[in-house]
């Protein structure tokens, strides 16, 4: 049976199978770095697919094959080779020559900087963790207090921030957003900005012969005339930073810049998620560890960084709180009485997925019920519950509407997404989290009685995070709740 008929098994075969096909295609044409932080890009938008999400109609427990997962990204597989569906290639051709458009006219009108500074490069940060409910920077605290690094005034920290935007000052001491930090760096060129511009048309033209060549190239345009650059400023980048967002696609000096701390900061909750005992054969697992371009990761607890060392025999540095923004140890009156954390359930997530709508709407539910039920002596319960992100289209219908409706019916109140963790943890007396997300470890950090509570009697909790303890039963539900401080 051909290989591209095979079910990948999980990520790091789906990797396997990918990379391959791309070595021999490419016939020493593209090097290594370009070969692997390609097969990223394919591979990473699949992982979900794997085992979590439904294939179109398919039912839940149907396999899907190599074939059937490229067609996902428009990729189909030809004598061994990757082609790339005409759309995708319209899509990319036109994204990259108005990349090479917006280039040129930067590198024409932005004025040469001549500096001997070193370059700390910070990626894969959100409008929210860079400014946190400011105009100004914020996540300067944080980085300066985990890594010395970022306090050398030899040094030049940029961050990437890819949206356009106007409303915030981008620039504090060190630190400085930028849109895309390798187009920025060609300011620090010794080469004239007519020739640099010159170059960059030449390379894109290059960029196009290559993906006659091999047509999966088309995926990494923006390395190829831009990232790839020869400036002696890559030579002088002492740091690389990214987080959890890109940890199936990290960028290209992750790649090439081997000499330089290549850090992931892992904020979002570090553990093995719930195991289904009706899918033995389906574990959530980390083989995509092994494919990361990091030198060390920053982790919530020890647990999960022995973990990650185990698998790739990268270092690790467990911190208190992986938020991009400090704690404000203040007195705040405890006005919420129950404060929920949950998950919010996207659109097409497999039953057989523990963050199924119908267990998170029961995840809620059974918190609703033990408040009110007669074995807690509760007198006007404040219950809130706050939202990762904003709720859009892309999350479960169901579970939207089930939220209104607690809403309307007053017995929840919903926070703002965007509301500093810290303050509104300190306002609660109950954390009740569902498996494995942060906030319940954070109001743990912070003295405030926390627990995780899994409602799905189909999924083994198989990982304690911290000492914070994991319910199980409905009565052991109750029983925390009432229990008094």
């Amino acid at each position: 049976m051909s290989k591209s008929k095979n079910p990948p098994i999980n990520y790091e075969n789906l990797y396997e199978l990918v990379n391959n096909i791309i070595s021999i295609s490419s016939k020493n044409i593209l090097s290594l770095p370009y070969q692997d932080l390609l097969t990223q890009k394919i591979c990473a938008p699949l992982n979900p697919y794997l085992i979590n999400i439904k294939i179109n109609s398919r039912k839940d427990h149907a396999e899907t094959t190599l074939k059937e997962l490229l067609n996902r990204r428009q990729i189909q597989i030809s004598n061994n080779t990757l082609k790339v569906k005409s759309r995708l290639k319209i899509k990319y051709y036109s994204l990259n020559f108005f990349l090479l458009c917006y280039s040129i006219l930067y590198v024409l009108i932005r004025s040469k900087i001549k500096s001997d500074n070193y370059f700390n490069l910070i990626y894969g940060l959100s409008k929210d963790m860079i400014f946190k409910n400011s105009h100004h920077l914020t996540c300067d605290v944080f980085f300066e207090k985990v890594n010395s690094s970022f306090k050398n005034k030899d040094s030049i920290n940029l961050i990437q921030y890819s949206k356009f935007d106007l409303s915030h000052v981008k620039t504090k001491g060190t630190f400085k957003v930028v849109t895309y930090i390798p187009l920025y760096l060609l300011r620090y060129s010794d080469a004239s900005r007519i020739v640099i511009a010159y170059n960059l048309v030449i390379r894109f033209f290059y960029w196009q012969r290559l993906c006659k060549k091999i047509s999966a190239a088309i995926l990494i345009g923006p390395e190829i005339i831009i990232d790839s650059y020869p400036t002696d400023v890559q030579s002088k980048i002492r740091t690389l930073s990214t987080t959890v967002s890109q940890w199936g696609v990290q960028p290209f000096y992750f790649h090439t810049n081997s000499q330089a701390q290549r850090d992931l900061y892992w904020y979002s909750s570090n553990s093995l998620p719930p195991t289904n005992n009706l899918r033995t054969k389906i574990k959530e697992e980390f083989s995509y560890l092994k494919y990361m371009k990091i030198d060390r990761h920053i982790v919530w607890t020890h647990k999960f960084g022995r973990l990650v060392k185990e698998i790739t025999n990268s270092k690790y540095k467990v911190i208190d709180y992986v938020l991009f923004y400090l704690p404000n140890r203040r007195a705040v009156s405890k006005s919420i009485d129950i404060l929920i954390f949950d998950v919010t359930p996207k659109k097409f997530y497999s039953s057989k997925n523990y963050y199924s709508d119908s267990n998170c709407i029961k995840f809620v539910n059974d918190i609703l019920l033990a408040t009110e039920s007669k074995a807690v002596n509760i007198d006007a319960l404040v219950i809130a519950l706050k939202p990762k992100r904003k709720i859009d289209s892309s999350h479960s219908g169901e579970y939207r509407r089930f939220l209104k409706k607690l809403k309307s019916q007053n017995r929840i109140r919903l926070i703002d997404p965007n509301i500093d963790l810290f303050e509104v943890i300190q306002q609660a007396k109950i954390v009740v989290a569902i498996p494995f997300t942060t906030p319940a470890l954070i109001a743990k950090r912070l003295g405030v009685r926390s627990c995780y509570y899994n409602p799905a009697i189909n999924f083994k909790s198989i990982y304690r995070l911290d000492t914070v303890p994991i319910i199980i039963t409905f009565r052991k539900l109750q029983k925390f709740i009432n229990k008094k401080d």
